[in-house]
């Protein structure tokens, strides 16, 4: 059967978002790396996740 919702267009909208929001979060300043970015990073990354498993 495969994965369903790779074929759904959420799913690659939610993929590009989490791309987007790793590339905003590589810019953030050095003392950010384990307190906002971390944060951004993992919430974006689990929302996908999130998406997928339901």
């Amino acid at each position: 059967m495969g994965f369903v919702f790779r074929k759904l267009d959420l799913y690659h909208d939610l993929k590009d978002y989490v791309v987007f929001l790793y590339r905003v979060a590589r810019n953030f300043p050095v003392e950010e790396t384990y307190g906002l970015k971390s944060q951004l990073t993992r919430a974006a990354a689990s929302t996908l996740l999130n998406f997928s498993e339901a």
